[in-house]
């Protein structure tokens, strides 16, 4: 929970990891945007995953490696509807 006393720091796409591990160790609140998941897992001690526009889920550290394993799923099941999608498309266009 953000307190009035933390200092709220945003790096997008963790551009300086360091002033970000020194920040870290002082107990303050850091925003970390980023798609790389390591980089998210290994700075963290919580993630809020968002997806257009909302948060869709919380996780600790505890809950990190089933962070990974939904993430991974959402994607590969994205990729293949689109996969789907394109050979539909490619299907009406070659008859």
């Amino acid at each position: 929970m953000i307190s009035i006393n933390d200092l709220v720091v945003s790096y997008d796409k963790t551009r300086n990891v360091i002033d970000c591990l020194n920040l870290s160790i002082t107990e303050n609140t850091i925003i970390i945007t980023s798609h790389i998941i390591e980089t998210l897992t290994n700075l963290c001690d919580y993630i809020h995953f968002l997806e257009e526009g909302r948060i869709q889920f919380i996780k600790d550290k505890t809950g990190f490696k089933e962070f990974e394993q939904e993430i991974f799923a959402s994607i590969e099941n994205k990729n293949e509807k689109l996969i789907d999608e394109l050979i539909g498309l490619y299907s009406l266009n070659n008859n």
